[in-house]
């Protein structure tokens, strides 16, 4: 078996430009420790309709077999419930765990995920609109296309997975059935700590 000292996060997302950023900032800050982990975020293509979550799965299938993955390795498919998932998203996700991938989805958006970095009151949030009005109350301005990673320390980070945590109580079902982020598993496990 081979060895190497750190574990590959391979990650497939919905969105172009936000969740690229955020991932690759944790790196770039340290928040994730380099000498750890390695976050390698697949380019999603900007053709129409290529970040549905059926596409994200294809890009994440094909790309696996071209990297020298070792077990400690993870493959995420990141999307959103936000669209037309009550038809895909099923069969989508049942396609990724067969696969043994490991899926985080935000309802309705990853903004959702964004928001819990600075507030637990998701209340009257249910469209990404709602999201990115909330973002760009609480943080005084919010553009998904230059995303500040000022806003995103650890201790915010900290508390969005406890946020996230507390919104899915049960944590048996595949994604949230109401507003939630199951990011927070993945960013768990990115930082080591327990509960991803």
């Amino acid at each position: 078996m081979q060895r190497r000292d750190a574990r590959l996060f391979i990650l497939a997302t919905e969105g172009a430009v936000t969740e690229p950023q955020y991932f690759r900032g944790l790196q770039e800050r340290g928040i994730v420790d380099r000498l750890r982990v390695k976050i390698e975020v697949l380019p999603t293509p900007l053709d129409e309709g290529t970040s549905a979550p059926r596409y994200v799965l294809d890009r994440l299938s094909e790309v696996s077999s071209r990297y020298n993955l070792i077990a400690d390795d993870e493959l995420w498919l990141v999307i959103d419930a936000d669209r037309v998932w009550r038809r895909h998203l099923p069969q989508v996700v049942r396609e990724a765990l067969q696969k043994g991938f490991f899926v985080a989805v935000s309802r309705p958006c990853f903004e959702l995920w964004l928001l819990l970095h600075v507030s637990d009151d998701v209340g009257s949030v249910s469209t990404c609109d709602d999201c990115a009005r909330a973002l760009r109350t609480h943080l005084g301005g919010y553009s998904q296309a230059n995303l500040d990673m000022d806003w995103f320390p650890r201790s915010a980070i900290l508390n969005a997975i406890d946020r996230a945590r507390a919104l899915d109580p049960g944590g048996g079902d595949r994604w949230p059935q109401s507003i939630g982020s199951d990011v927070f598993r993945l960013v768990s496990r990115l930082l080591g700590r327990p509960g991803g």
